[in-house]
């Protein structure tokens, strides 16, 4: 509860990174990047299959007032030009991913929406958010919560690294319902196997002379991989 009020009381002054403001209470305790939460009924660590797993879990079910998430565009560091290049591939495999987790029912923000109501075409949860940024997207989306996404970093050259970060906040709270920031290799062996089994099992349309190794070599087959095994850590509906 006290974090609750701490976390209120930040969003209410204004600008505020969204880091700082959804996990600046539950970090201090949990370590976002460290081994796990000390404590019971607050937070909760969620290790990522066949990766070490970056994941915050504010409770075990989800808040059962959020039914629709606003779902940002995919953003970006300036420089990664690579990332920029693959994000028109990329956000039909995020959307898609989304709907399979059968979560929540996500309304897409389009990048032309977010400029008319925020005057930028992404956001991303390092920066400074303007004092009305919620209240607007639930305003004019109907939902109850939104969902930060960024890729970073992402290298198309074998072996392939992407990574992605995804971070659910509350609307009613201004809480951080769920984040997971997780970096996907394809040179370790152990997610190289991963992500081939996914793909034989559901991403190769049936064709029984697909190769796993295929989905090494796809930014959108790996990034389905990838972005399953970090939804699947969400809290359960």
């Amino acid at each position: 509860m006290i974090f609750k009020h701490f976390a209120a009381r930040l969003f209410s002054k204004g600008t505020c990174p969204v880091s700082q403001l959804c996990l600046a209470g539950a970090m201090v305790v949990c370590g976002f990047f460290g081994t796990g939460c000390a404590t019971t009924g607050q937070a909760d660590a969620v290790a990522i299959s066949h990766v070490r797993g970056n994941v915050f879990v504010l409770q075990p079910f989800f808040p059962a007032h959020i039914r629709r998430v606003a779902v940002l565009p995919i953003s970006t560091l300036a420089d990664n030009w690579e990332a920029d290049y693959q994000i028109p591939k990329l956000e039909p495999v995020l959307h898609d991913e989304i709907g399979k987790s059968r979560r929540f029912e996500q309304i897409t923000i389009t990048r032309d929406q977010l400029r008319q109501w925020t005057g930028k075409t992404t956001w991303s949860v390092q920066e400074k958010l303007p004092a009305n940024f919620f209240r607007k997207l639930q305003d004019e989306t109907g939902s109850d919560a939104v969902l930060f996404t960024r890729l970073h970093p992402f290298h198309g050259f074998k072996p392939m690294v992407l990574g992605w970060e995804l971070r659910l906040v509350d609307f009613q709270t201004a809480l951080t319902i769920w984040a997971a920031d997780e970096t996907f290799d394809a040179g370790d062996p152990a997610v190289a196997r991963a992500a081939s089994h996914y793909f034989l099992a559901h991403e190769r349309g049936g064709n029984p002379l697909a190769d796993g190794e295929a989905a090494l070599n796809s930014p959108g087959r790996f990034s389905a991989y990838a972005l399953n095994e970090m939804l699947a850590t969400m809290p359960a509906r």
